[in-house]
């Protein structure tokens, strides 16, 4: 999984939505191997969680959005202050159980 937020302070999710995050999914749902896009706009933010088909390597699906989200920086507004961040999420860095050991004494 790929997330990919935007800040746009002062814009409501409606604006968020039409001027963010739907030309960032038009870009982001032509890559190859996307299984899901969900996104969330609210208030000042949008973000967009891309998820790809097993068998893709993290880095690569990494830079395949960083790819589609430069592409779309032409489209987004040009008054944003930072650039929508990029980042990955592999599952298989977390752990998938914690165990606690008690001693009694």
């Amino acid at each position: 999984m790929v997330l990919v937020n935007t800040v746009y302070p002062g814009t409501s999710p409606a604006d968020i939505e039409n001027l963010v995050t739907r030309p960032l999914e038009k870009n982001l749902k032509a890559l190859n191997g996307v299984k899901s896009i969900k996104s969330t706009s609210v208030q000042d933010f949008s973000s967009i969680v891309v998820e790809f088909r097993t068998g893709i390597e993290v880095k690569d699906a990494k830079q395949l959005v960083k790819d589609a989200v430069d592409k779309t920086k032409k489209d987004l507004p040009s008054d944003l202050k930072t650039d929508p961040d990029v980042k990955e999420i592999d599952f298989s860095e977390i752990p998938i159980m914690y165990v606690n050991l008690i001693r009694k004494i």
